[in-house]
This record gives structure tokens, sequence and C-alpha cells, in this order.
């Protein structure tokens, strides 16, 4: 991947015009209804690191070839984040101009009060379990819905088993990958911060691009009540910015979609895995959010 600002969002733009694609082929396929409201019709959601290429998909609708955004027009009606990162690029054991100060996707400062000397760990296989057993445990905060930094636990997981606890060695080395932990996802995590930053005012900073593009598109942004600190806590900033993004996203930035936040009283990172009865419950709460 380039490490130039240029190559990067262009990386980011062909991924959201391969996404788009492949979401309009699988509509016709699948024979989805078309979009009423909220029935029927496609809602994206990103999970994680995941929640970078929903992020893309609308930040380049203006990328699309005219067929595909016709089509799209009439199925896709709302984006969810689940749960957004705020990680340096040095989480990865990499360095980058916005080492140690950079919210990922966000382009917001570390909290003051926190410190993540741990990710410091050379050995690649050995920071991923660390990564792991941080990002799947389960964080009791005094209050997840506040806003309230002084409310959420920074450090200290719960005793109850980490997500995934019940798979062998064998089984979660099937689904997990240290290389590409080290490797891939790396190249991600550390691209440049301007980067970022103008992925996320396209997508919901942008009124020439929403009005144009898709100006009925809901965006929403999920995470569960004992999920890792920073999570919780960059969805509360953001949720802040869309009072005033020109601070971060420029002179120009406005609120210019719908959106929302849902925060969960329960659940972790992985609630899918642990209660996934409970995660399609908070997922339709989340497309669904009218207020």
């Amino acid at each position: 991947m380039s490490r130039t600002v240029e190559g990067q969002e262009s990386f980011l733009r062909n991924q959201a015009v391969d996404i788009a694609t492949f979401l309009v082929m699988f509509a016709h396929e699948q024979r989805i209804p078309l979009a009423e409201g909220t029935r029927g019709g496609i809602a994206l959601v990103g999970w994680s690191l995941g929640s970078l290429l929903t992020h893309a998909v609308v930040a380049h609708l203006d990328a699309l070839p005219y067929d595909v955004l016709s089509d799209l027009e009439k199925y896709f009606h709302t984006m969810v984040c689940h749960g957004r990162h705020i990680l340096s690029s040095s989480t990865f054991g990499m360095t980058n101009s916005a080492t140690d100060v950079s919210g990922i996707f966000i382009g917001i400062p570390w909290p003051p009060s926190l410190s993540m000397e741990y990710w410091s760990e050379t050995d690649v296989e050995k920071r991923f379990k660390l990564f792991y057993e941080w990002v799947a445990g389960h964080f009791l905060h005094k209050n997840a819905t506040s806003g309230s930094i002084d409310d959420l636990e920074f450090y200290k997981s719960t005793d109850k088993p980490h997500s995934m606890h019940e798979l062998s060695p064998g089984e979660l080395a099937e689904l997990t990958s240290a290389e590409t932990f080290g490797g891939s996802d790396t190249l991600l995590v550390a691209m440049q911060l301007d980067v970022f930053k103008a992925t996320t005012r396209r997508a919901i900073f942008d009124p020439a691009l929403a009005e144009k593009f898709l100006p009925n598109l809901r965006v929403r942004y999920m995470c569960g009540g004992t999920s890792p600190n920073v999570i919780v806590w960059t969805l509360h900033e953001l949720r802040k910015c869309l009072a005033d993004p020109k601070p971060i996203y420029g002179p120009d930035a406005e609120k210019a979609r719908d959106v929302k936040f849902k925060f969960q009283t329960e659940g972790n990172h992985f609630i899918f895995w642990d209660e996934p009865e409970v995660a399609l419950e908070q997922y339709i709460a989340a497309i669904n959010l009218s207020k």
C-alpha cells in the first residue's frame, strides 16, 4: 500500500467501489426487497477495523459507476459502525506522523490519562496475544453512557472469561492470524491521519456530497457497555463533533447526514460471539434508532 495520502485515499476509494458493486450484485442475486424506510434493502455493518471500509463506501459514493450508484440507492438505507477503535500506529509496532496522538478514523487526541505502554512488545505473536486479551475482555465501567472519561475503566477487565475463551489454541489459530495482525492490518492502521480525517469528513460532514449522493442514508454508531475503554470513549468524542466538527474536520465541515449513537449497557466488543441473539437485537435497535 502506498505511504502517500493520495495513494491511501485511492486504495480506500477502490475498496469502496468493490464493496458497493458487491452489495448491488448480492441484492440482485438474493432478490432482496427494495428498501422501504428500514425495511428490506441493505444495512451495511462495519465492526471494529471494518468500520473504516463502511465509512469509505459512504465517503466515496461519488466514485461509483452510474449503474452501481443508481441500484445502490434503491437498497442501501443504513450504515452501522459497531465499535470504532482509537489506536496509534505504535500499537502495531510502527510509527508515522500520527504516532501516539492520533485517533484512528477520527483524528482526535489520545485520552490524557491513557497509557498503552504494554503494547510496546516487539514480538508480534506476544503483542497479538496481549491485544486479543484486551479487545476481547469485559470492562466494568462506572457508566458507559455518561460521556465522561472518569466513568470508564481504562486498564483492568473483569474476571469474566474473554470472548472465545472456550476455543482450543488450534481452533483460535484457525480464526485469527498474528501474521495479518502484524501485516495488512498494520498497513490499514498506519494510514496517514489526514486520510482518516478526510474519510470521516466526506462520510458525515460534507453537505454537498450528502445532498447529492444518498441524502436519506442513515448513519448509526454503537458499542457495548463492557467494551474496551477507548472504543466507548471514541464514540462519545465523535458525538461531540456533531455539534462542532470544524476544529477537527475543517472550516467547511458540518453535520450532513442523519447520524445517531447507541451506547449499549451490556455486551463487550465480541457480543456477537458471546450472545448472538442479543447482538442481533442490538443491531436492529441501532438500525431503527430514530431519537
